[in-house]
């Protein structure tokens, strides 16, 4: 018997909307995970990471009591493992079953408490590599040969390491170790909880390879030769063996260097949580005239528009550290910044010294920054007299221009030692450090860095179309594009740029996407630009038909409200997700109904059922 046209035609039309209702939700999810994992922009900025199970919290001064601790801890039942009492800074163990997140919110509403935030973990910034060099070429590239015509360095000059220890018992270092003069340790293991707080020795490797660079004993007829073949090298620990260490640990460690009298620190490490007390730790080191030296991160990133800390603190006697090769091309993986990193050094394959009587080769910012931090120590031994601003000016000024660098560092060059070490310039109260910070999408164009006392820094912010204005020590320039500052001090300008919002539409329905205030308003893909920290509250609305399915990429956390306020303290990228639904009415004596169901094809086959089994029905009456 066959069926009827009619029969079939409903039948065909049964299996075409189930089938594409299935395919849709199929693609619904599909979409939905693609636009979560893929919502970075060019740049990829890796979610800072913190203890679980502490946090850093600094007291105001004028408000700090010595009941204060105690209330603290009876209240939040937490327990002080660490403090800094120079910075009122302390560090406080949590209570089982307490995040992070909630201690921090619950301090911060204290009115006795200036901040308090995560205890950020920070990483090594080296890249292992096997050997393909046998000799010292980044020394030769940065002319330490000539250099040592004039010094080889001093054992009255300090450089503390801040890393995963030093093999102080290595025959290359041994004879350059620090040693305390009270106690004969060689400087200190911060890590909390360390069963021996005076016994620094390196169990990574990495902390002996740039103690190597820095300092490796000079013509004794073993190994290699450092920067220096004469310092003192102070072993700080923070980091463990597996590469990471925590705030509050790192700042133990820099409250040390600066009790026992170091002159620069070397921090071939870095991470991308912002912490106000290890910015508040370094600012005590410029205050005690310590140069800290930073590698700039092995992210191939733009620290100008994602900046990783400590490298880009804004503090003068900080200098950020990028990484060149033997080609005196900027390293593929070296993070580089044209108003946030100051100069070049080498980098790729470094050859230095290892746990255990070893050698071998690494490479990243993390061995760029210990040539800088020797020549810091060679530059000392000349002239003991220098500060931390006569290193800093004397190292950026006396750099090999490279086209490789121009407009990647604040100098556009690799450092050369022979030069630093014999420029005339940089005499005190003869030059100031300008420094420009980028709010916002946006780039400034003029020389950043060392200019001579009185002189004029033209600065241009670009495009003018999304720049709102100067701030810092350049808002009287207001929202004019150019501005002249007059170098007669120090001085740290900010540009001001809008962020970029962009939204665009998932799922198989349609709707319109708003924005208050004004300037997103579209159903496929549109952007609008918005002042920083700017709240904005995106509205989706569907049309006729469809119904709304939830935000993703930046709003996901938004979920199914049609309304989703999102701050722009950065660029953002939204998608809202629209699906179409199925209705029926019918105008008989049984009234109508209505169904929407773009989430359940469950829905729509028992909805279907009834009349296709009815269609059966009368097809195969006989």
């Amino acid at each position: 018997m066959k069926l009827k046209r009619t029969s079939r035609l409903l039948l065909w039309l049964f299996a075409v909307i189930l089938g594409t209702l299935f395919s849709s939700q199929g693609s619904q999810i599909s979409k939905a995970q693609t636009n979560s994992s893929t919502s970075f922009g060019p740049q990829y900025t890796p979610a800072p990471r913190y203890a679980l199970d502490r946090v850093i919290v600094k007291f105001k001064g004028g408000q700090f009591r010595l009941q204060t601790l105690s209330e603290v801890k009876n209240q939040y039942g937490l327990q002080s493992i660490k403090q800094f009492k120079s910075l009122n800074i302390y560090v406080f163990k949590l209570p089982e079953g307490k995040t992070p997140h909630e201690a921090i919110a619950e301090l911060r509403k204290r009115p006795d408490v200036e901040y308090a935030e995560p205890d950020y973990i920070y990483t090594i910034k080296a890249i292992p590599n096997d050997p393909l060099w046998s000799n010292l070429w980044g020394l030769v590239k940065i002319q330490a040969p000539s250099a040592w015509n004039i010094t080889t360095g001093s054992q009255s000059v300090v450089v503390a390491v801040i890393d995963t220890g030093v093999d102080y018992n290595h025959p290359d270092l041994q004879a350059n170790m620090w040693q305390d003069p009270a106690t004969g340790y060689y400087g200190k293991n911060c890590i909390t909880g360390a069963p021996n707080p005076n016994d620094p020795m390196d169990d990574n490797g990495h902390g002996t390879h740039v103690a190597g660079t820095i300092g490796a004993v000079g013509n004794n007829g073993v190994g290699v030769v450092g920067v220096n073949w004469q310092v003192k090298i102070m072993a700080l620990k923070f980091m463990g063996s597996d590469g990471s260490g925590t705030t509050s640990d790192a700042i133990d460690c820099i409250n040390y260097a600066i009790q026992k009298g170091a002159h620069i620190i070397n921090a071939s490490w870095g991470g991308y949580g912002y912490s106000q007390a290890l910015r508040d730790a370094i600012a005590s080191a410029k205050n005690a005239d310590i140069l800290f030296v930073a590698a700039a991160g092995n992210e191939a990133n733009d620290n100008d528009l994602i900046p990783l800390y400590p490298a880009s603190y804004d503090l003068e006697n900080i200098i950020s550290i990028a990484a060149t090769d033997q080609n005196d091309l900027l390293a593929s993986f070296s993070n580089y910044g044209r108003n946030s990193v100051h100069v070049g050094a080498p980098g790729v394959g470094i050859l230095s010294t290892l746990p255990n009587n070893n050698y071998g080769n690494k490479s990243g910012t993390s061995m760029a920054s210990p040539h800088v931090a020797g020549l810091a120590a060679l530059l000392k031994a000349q002239n003991p007299s220098y500060t931390w601003r006569e290193l800093k000016c004397r190292i950026m000024k006396g750099v090999d221009p490279l086209s490789s660098l121009n407009g990647k560092t604040i100098t556009g060059g690799r450092i050369n030692a022979s030069k630093a070490l014999t420029i005339s310039d940089c005499q005190p109260g003869t030059f100031y450090f300008l420094r420009v910070l980028i709010n916002g999408n946006g780039t400034v164009d003029g020389n950043v860095g060392v200019y001579n006392s009185n002189s004029t820094a033209t600065l241009n912010a670009a495009p003018s179309s999304t720049f709102v204005g100067w701030g810092g020590d350049c808002s009287s320039c207001g929202n004019n594009t150019t501005c002249n500052v007059v170098m007669n001090a120090d001085k740290t300008c900010v540009a001001i740029f809008q962020y970029k919002l962009t939204v665009s539409k998932s799922g198989t329905g349609s709707g319109t996407i708003t924005s208050n205030p004004a300037g997103i308003n579209c159903g496929t893909i549109c952007s609008a630009n918005f002042d920083p920290n700017t709240s904005v509250t995106l509205t989706a609305t569907p049309d006729a038909g469809s119904t709304f399915g939830g935000w993703g990429g930046d709003c996901q956390s938004c979920g199914m409200s049609s309304q989703c306020p999102i701050t722009m303290d950065s660029d953002k990228s939204c998608y809202a997700i629209f699906n179409f639904s199925v209705s029926s009415s019918s105008s008989g004596g049984g009234g109508g109904c209505s169904m929407a169901t773009g989430s359940n094809p469950l829905n729509v086959l028992l909805w279907l059922l009834p009349p296709i089994l009815i269609a059966f029905r009368r097809t195969f009456k006989k």
